[in-house]
């Protein structure tokens, strides 16, 4: 069963005593000056959180492009040697995506980023290269982690967006960093309803609270999640308990909530 982290568990309400109505006008304003704080302090007295499509828009087109992994209008958009920072190396890691080869590697290019901020492993993500082939692990994962665009958001925020369930198994080390708005990488992949990346990001995540104070219970609840997200969890849980045979075929949960569907 999900719970609020201990911060949540006790929600303040104000309930007026009798003896208040015969305070002076003063004394009112202030219970009812406290009484407003109290509803500021708490999650539940805070703006919704901004639409899921504002996420994915970028100032410039060929971002927006790249955030929604349309690569054939991206291609259209690209030009070399452009003002935006775009790298050949980060263009190859996008555009060919799991052909990349590491005579495309571009030393000289590993540390570079666009206008937005963006690094050679936010593009790789994206383009869903094989974070685990040991010269892209060594080259430009390790050397590249934890790093933030000018949103804040990290490669391991990307790839919740858009349900990359093995990138985000790669990028583990990224899970607890917070984008401008406090969100995490299980926020997003809250918003866009990617169940089962919620699943793998729960146990890193799920005491981190937004600058508004809202948890990831709060977020679940928010976009009716919550009871999806718990018969997910129970499935992940029988899967840990369940025989060696039964893991040879399904080795991680993700693939079991699929399997499932």
């Amino acid at each position: 069963m999900l719970s609020r982290p201990p911060s949540q568990q006790h929600i303040f309400s104000y309930q007026p005593h009798s003896a208040h109505t015969s305070l002076p006008p003063i004394a009112r304003l202030s219970n009812n000056y406290i009484k407003r704080k109290l509803i500021d302090c708490s999650p539940y007295g805070q703006p919704p959180p901004p639409p899921v499509s504002s996420f994915m828009t970028e100032e410039y087109e060929i971002f927006t492009q790249m955030r929604q992994q349309n690569v054939s209008k991206y291609k259209q958009l690209f030009k070399p040697n452009n003002t935006l920072g775009i790298t050949q190396l980060m263009n190859d890691l996008f555009v060919l995506g799991p052909s990349f080869t590491k005579e495309l590697l571009n030393p000289g290019q590993i540390y570079e980023r666009d206008v937005t901020g963006k690094t050679a492993l936010h593009y790789a993500t994206l383009g869903q290269v094989d974070l685990s082939v040991p010269i892209i692990k060594l080259s430009i994962m390790n050397k590249l982690l934890c790093q933030r665009d000018k949103n804040g958001l990290t490669a391991l925020m990307m790839a919740a967006q858009l349900g990359l369930d093995q990138q985000i198994v790669m990028l583990h080390e990224e899970a607890g960093m917070q984008d401008n708005m406090g969100q995490t990488a299980i926020m997003h992949a809250i918003m866009h309803k990617n169940i089962s990346s919620i699943c793998i990001l729960m146990e890193a995540e799920k005491l981190v609270l937004d600058r508004q104070g809202r948890s990831v219970i709060d977020y679940l609840e928010l976009y009716k999640l919550k009871e999806a997200v718990e018969n997910a969890l129970n499935k992940v849980t029988l899967f840990r308990a369940a025989s060696p045979m039964l893991k040879k075929r399904c080795n991680s949960p993700q693939m079991m909530i699929k399997q499932d569907q």
